[in-house]
């Protein structure tokens, strides 16, 4: 599988680079070109993760090596046209989160990528760590949606004076609803703006209902006094507690307790290599599987509308988001949201 990567900044030479050059590794893909508009970038991002060619311009790299798999890193305000072109031309993609800037460029990656069956996989990573994936596969041996009562999950960081921290957020949102295995029904938001540390700078409280009728509660902490990252979830007789970031808040690591009727059932602890432990490289190899087996790679665009709605309702600072009168009325999220409840 010949697969080519567009963007060589740092997100993906810290994160991307490492799983695809593993990828080539124990996969035996091959790396062929990987392109930027930084000719500098571009070269060490090809000598470092052994690529065979770099580039600057995309069309000229996709004509000239035809690969099977692109691989979109990108800041975020051009990734949905330059997605949209990539779909178009029928070539599988897997992107960054999020996936556009809102629901409109949402919609019309996903409309490229239906009309021409495009396999496609945002990389939401937590749904590939290590400790959200045995939550995930504990839940589903013990507790369907509607047993779990509540989420608790809590994402803070260390002067993250981002002016839009909505993009970072979105994992937590998707990880939330991961692991309830259930859609959002509703979902109120407060704000905590702190313009002294910067425009933009605020902390948020999401506080909703899945349609399974699980609770989840969702704290952002952009400045907080430590980077941490984790989630506790309760059911009758089950109480699960996971941690997805080291003691030091910078290294992903992976640490989870599964207690049942007050015993501990099973204790988890992730090692291994740091883009196993944080999910993108297992989430990299899931979507070459897929693609390589025909099947759909997930999460794909299909399945990011409520976390990108979400993503914008915190950026427009909104208090609620009812995804069931969306539904029963066919509205454009957007139309809804901003009513009070």
């Amino acid at each position: 599988m010949k697969v080519c990567t567009i963007g060589c900044g740092g997100h993906s030479s810290d994160v991307h680079g490492p799983a695809q050059q593993k990828a080539a590794s124990q996969r035996g893909i091959h790396l062929a070109a990987c392109c930027d508009l930084n000719e500098s970038l571009a070269e060490k991002y090809r000598a470092r993760f052994g690529f065979e060619r770099s580039y600057t311009d995309i069309q000229t790299m996709i004509d000239r090596e035809s690969p099977d798999v692109i691989c979109l890193i990108v800041p975020t305000h051009v990734t949905c046209d330059l997605a949209v072109d990539i779909i178009r031309q029928g070539i599988p993609l897997f992107l960054e989160k999020p996936p556009g800037l809102g629901t409109a460029e949402l919609d019309r990656m996903r409309a490229a990528a239906d009309a021409g069956k495009v396999p496609n996989q945002v990389a939401f990573n937590r749904r590939y760590m290590p400790v959200v994936a045995r939550t995930h596969d504990i839940l589903e041996t013990h507790l369907p949606p509607e047993a779990v009562q509540q989420i608790n999950y809590e994402m803070t960081r260390f002067d993250r004076r981002d002016a839009d921290f909505s993009t970072t957020a979105i994992h937590a949102i998707d990880a939330v609803r991961f692991l309830a295995r259930s859609p959002y029904q509703e979902v109120q938001i407060s704000y905590r703006e702190m313009p002294w540390m910067g425009g933009g700078v605020a902390a948020f409280t999401l506080d909703g209902t899945c349609e399974s009728g699980t609770q989840v509660r969702i704290n952002i902490q952009p400045i907080a006094g430590k980077t941490s990252e984790g989630a506790c979830i309760h059911a009758a007789e089950h109480t699960l507690r996971l941690s997805l970031l080291g003691a030091d808040g910078r290294q992903f690591q992976g640490y989870l307790e599964h207690w049942q009727k007050d015993r501990l059932a099973e204790r988890f602890q992730v090692t291994g290599d740091l883009i196993d432990r944080n999910g993108t490289y297992g989430e990299f190899s899931a979507f070459l599987d897929a693609v390589s087996e025909g099947r759909a790679p997930a999460p794909g665009l299909d399945d990011c509308h409520q976390q990108m709605t979400l993503m914008e309702a915190l950026r427009r600072r909104l208090p609620r988001v009812d995804f069931a009168e969306t539904l029963r009325l066919s509205l454009k999220p957007e139309l809804v949201i901003s009513r009070q409840p």
